[in-house]
């Protein structure tokens, strides 16, 4: 948690391991997800919002909301909270 903190204070991205290897391996990516929607998915559970994503990641706010989006709809979300107990590891 605290590498994760520190590097994206630092404005740089931090992507748990496991959630590479998962995006990497189909069969352990049962939701289909990019590894762009991951790292994603790793800032809103850092808390950041639309736009700090998008300033972090070099892209949009437009773009951010548009892969926030494709989640949900892979994984048959309704809101934040439900998208992050569907991805958290068991």
């Amino acid at each position: 948690l605290e590498e994760a903190i520190r590097k994206v204070c630092n404005g740089e991205t931090y992507t748990d391991p496991n959630l590479t290897i998962a995006s990497e391996k189909p069969a352990e990516n049962p939701f289909r997800l990019t590894k762009r929607e991951y790292e994603i998915i790793e800032l809103i559970r850092l808390g950041c919002t639309t736009r700090e994503i998008a300033e972090r990641l070099y892209l949009s706010e437009l773009t951010v909301k548009t892969h926030r989006r494709n989640i949900s709809e892979k994984i048959d979300s309704r809101n934040v909270a439900d998208m992050l107990s569907k991805i958290s590891p068991r």
